[in-house]
């Protein structure tokens, strides 16, 4: 089947779906006897694509060297990404960037957008989320602790501890005490470098150990469950430290993409560790990749709040979404250059786009989905044109949609400008325990 043919039939070869029912689009892969030779030709590929990226800073702030290569766990990030990535060609970043803008104007799964969105949540919701996604955007400047203090508006003794190894499944992360709302808050950095992307896209689904004690099983996201652990390593003995001296403290973990990811797990870790003080964890995510599967989802609701900005691509990036999104760049790396270069420009308006294929996701890559735990608000105009906080249903994350705000709405900037646009008439700093309230 073609785009152009889906986008024509859209509402009869769609109408069957409800995003509410986790139901897929199927489209076949097309049957091919030299399947796993390509497949270990692109493995190969993709390893020394990521091999050559590993010395390469996302942001100009970290580089990972050889150290990075020396341990065995680095190259197994590599190559879980590169299994993933086995069937879609070589291709770079100017490759990517152009294929997110020919998906945007394919619009295939737009059905996905939430209608009929439920009454919106109280203002003074978004006002405490602003707290949060305040610890979420600090923790981006650790080491600088001048900074992290100005940001999150907690005074620099307030730190407790903070590690920043810029290593893959070794996420950066700072511990710190509010006396003012009597909480322990702990934030996750999200992808900063190379050694983050790498975690965040090494999300093949594996079972959540047994030693976890959770009430019910699940799988997890590979990158984060072991970034969870390794947290947990660093973090253990001082949290345990700082509770004792605030016993009365509630604990609050948080942050923002990839550190919501690792936030959400590791507040199922400590929730039902059997560690006093810790039974009581809630946490606050912002944009978080989906990360969880399994019966440990119906827990999340009760401890766990997740704010989506608009059409957010992140939280809709699950294996099938990735791989299809990929398989649109592939095929705009075949056009003419002049196209290719009005995509990457935006100076495509005029252009029509006919007979793409769509090899559409298997069921083997539908086994790799994983969804985005807790509650689930999501930031949207209303039909007058302001900015509110609606609750959606996790199910509108399985598609992602073809927005070209995508990439800019999960930007930290973008969450505070539209949490700004809503919370205009709470100026003040006030904490009114609304969050936890919401949660219970």
């Amino acid at each position: 089947m073609t785009v152009d043919n889906l986008i024509r039939n859209r509402s009869r070869s769609t109408s069957h779906i409800d995003p509410t029912r986790h139901e897929t689009v199927s489209i076949p892969k097309p049957n091919d006897d030299t399947h796993e030779e390509k497949r270990t030709v692109g493995l190969k590929a993709w390893q020394r694509r990521l091999h050559e990226l590993q010395s390469k800073p996302l942001t100009g702030c970290a580089c990972l060297g050889d150290e990075f290569e020396e341990k065995p766990e680095h190259r197994q990030a590599i190559l879980t990404v590169s299994t993933i990535l086995a069937d879609i060609p070589d291709m770079g970043f100017y490759d990517i960037v152009i294929g997110f803008r020919l998906y945007s104007r394919m619009q295939v799964f737009d059905f996905a957008k939430p209608n009929n969105l439920s009454k919106p949540e109280p203002n003074l919701i978004a006002h405490e989320l602003r707290y949060f996604m305040a610890h979420s955007w600090a923790v981006y400047y650790a080491p600088n602790l001048e900074r992290m203090s100005l940001d999150s508006q907690c005074p620099e003794e307030s730190f407790v501890t903070s590690d920043y190894p810029s290593l893959p499944f070794h996420p950066a992360y700072y511990l710190c005490v509010d006396h003012d709302r009597k909480i322990l808050v702990i934030s996750i950095r999200g992808t900063w470098d190379v050694g983050d992307m790498l975690t965040t896209l090494a999300s093949i689904p594996k079972p959540i150990p047994s030693d976890w004690k959770l009430p019910a099983n699940g799988y997890a996201h590979e990158g984060v469950l072991k970034s969870v652990n390794n947290t947990w390593e660093r973090l253990r003995e001082p949290l345990k430290e700082t509770i004792k001296l605030y016993p009365n403290y509630k604990v609050v973990v948080t942050g923002h993409s990839l550190g919501g990811a690792v936030a959400g797990l590791l507040t199922i870790y400590m929730k039902y560790s059997g560690i006093s003080g810790l039974d009581d964890t809630r946490c606050v995510v912002f944009g978080p990749p989906p990360s969880l599967r399994g019966e440990i989802l119906e827990y999340c609701d009760e401890f766990m709040l997740v704010l989506v900005n608009g059409y957010d691509f992140v939280p809709r990036m699950s294996v099938p979404a990735l791989l299809y999104l990929m398989q649109v760049s592939a095929y705009a790396m075949d056009l003419p250059c002049w196209e290719r270069a009005l995509l990457f420009c935006h100076a495509d308006s005029f252009m029509d786009f006919p007979n793409v294929p769509l090899p559409g996701p298997s069921k083997q890559d539908e086994s790799l989905r994983l969804l985005v735990p807790g509650k689930i608000l999501q930031l949207l105009n209303d039909k007058e044109g302001h900015m509110r906080v609606h609750k959606i249903s996790r199910q509108y994350l399985h598609y992602l949609v073809g927005e070209e705000t995508m990439v800019k709405d999960h930007t930290m900037s973008k969450y505070k400008e539209n949490l700004n646009k809503v919370d205009s008439y709470f100026e003040e700093t006030k904490f009114c325990g609304m969050i936890e309230d919401y949660l219970y």
